[in-house]
């Protein structure tokens, strides 16, 4: 959809909350406001566009910025460290990446390597002008029960936001260990974040 359609549904008075509930409570809101518009047929165009293209579930954090003023998202990536040996090589991706914000996402901070505990990055990651936030208190692994389960709980969901709430204006790598997304819990991090709208990069 494009970003004049977007804002002006924006116009017709949707709230944040519309974009949420299903297509009859905003179709509702839209018939209550359409007579106010000159040309109804503009209107109307922009209504089955909204609902073809389900705006609540593709909708794109810039968008989002334009209708309800919310400082628009980095790019936000997920990768795991085992493959680096040291961190010239894993500082030099961040770099070319340009992030700006390494989330750490392991349970436990720590590392046989290393160059990649807690404490190491968060002494080293500022030199090169990144910075080092651990989330792994709230988004780490090893949950008892699995952690698909863990996911509904309140501690997780803060944790999903507070890792969006880094990501506005950020550019963002999500670091956990194995390099392959699908062994790791990162995956559901991920997930939990498209279901936001925000599109995650693996870098695998």
């Amino acid at each position: 959809m494009e970003r004049s359609e977007l804002r002006l549904l924006c116009g017709l008075g949707l709230q944040n909350s519309d974009l949420q509930r299903p297509s009859n409570s905003v179709s509702s809101r839209m018939e209550m406001r359409i007579d106010n518009w000159k040309d109804k047929t503009f209107a109307f165009i922009v209504y089955l566009t909204y609902i073809r293209q389900k705006v609540s579930r593709i909708i794109v954090p810039s968008i989002v910025s334009d209708c309800f003023g919310v400082q628009e998202m980095g790019k936000v990536y997920a990768l795991g460290y085992r493959n680096w040996k040291d961190l010239q090589g894993f500082v030099g991706l961040l770099k070319s990446l340009k992030v700006d914000v390494v989330v750490d996402a392991r349970r436990f901070p720590t590392s046989k390597n290393l160059h990649f505990t807690g404490e190491n990055l968060k002494n080293e990651l500022p030199k090169h002008g990144i910075r080092y936030e651990y989330l792994g208190h709230s988004l780490g692994g090893f949950r008892k029960g699995g952690y698909q389960k863990y996911t509904e709980t309140v501690e997780y969901k803060n944790g999903i936001g507070r890792l969006v709430e880094i990501s506005r204006a950020n550019s963002v790598a999500i670091m956990c260990v194995e390099p392959k997304s699908r062994h790791c819990h990162r995956r559901f991090i991920v997930q939990s974040l498209a279901a936001l709208g925000i599109e995650t990069i693996h870098m695998e």
